[in-house]
């Protein structure tokens, strides 16, 4: 919820470059030297801030080449590998770029499909207001799973798998109830 009241903020930032690349750099550069916890706001920042410079300033409509797909998608591979397996700041460089690393691969195996055949639904408008507001009823399905289930390996994974389906199904109903709404636009800038 917090990104909903950053995001003017970030607005204000993303409308000139080199301040944005300043602050992106700034920020990064902090999470990955100091002991920064997972739950901490200031862990995101970067990363939701990586996101709004892709779309702000068009990056993602940059289109690879598929003859260099196959010299870029096994080095991806690897460097995921390399970046999710070797230590906690190897994991916050791997959050960071890690959109990056799904647009390219999206990009190389999805094109054809998503210019072709894709078909818009009416949902695909809520996404921001989902990505900004996942966080929150996420846990609080998770933890309604925790006091009612007994935390069993069978448990934890169906809830792994199940609570992100039941969580976008969710927000998608709300925004279809307050989509209209002022409060709605505000929470996701007008988008």
């Amino acid at each position: 919820m917090a990104y909903i009241v950053f995001a003017p903020v970030f607005l204000l930032i993303l409308k000139n470059f080199k301040i944005a690349i300043l602050t992106y750099v700034v920020l990064l550069v902090y999470v990955l030297t100091n002991n920064v916890g997972h739950y901490e706001l200031i862990t995101w920042i970067p990363i939701y801030l990586n996101g709004a410079m892709w779309g702000y300033y068009g990056w993602s409509d940059i289109r690879i080449k598929f003859k260099y797909s196959t010299l870029i998608v096994p080095f991806l591979f690897l460097l995921i590998y390399f970046l999710v397996f070797n230590g906690y700041i190897s994991l916050k460089i791997m959050r960071n770029i890690s959109p990056i690393l799904i647009w390219i691969l999206i990009d190389v195996f999805l094109y054809n499909f998503i210019n072709e055949k894709f078909k818009v639904k009416d949902w695909l408008g809520y996404t921001f207001f989902i990505y900004a507001t996942h966080h929150l009823v996420l846990n609080i399905m998770q933890k309604v799973v925790v006091i009612f289930l007994p935390p069993t390996q069978l448990v934890v994974n169906l809830t792994f798998i199940i609570t992100p389906l039941l969580t976008i199904t969710l927000l998608i109903l709300i925004c279809r109830m307050i989509k209209d709404t002022s409060i709605y636009k505000v929470m996701c800038g007008r988008r």
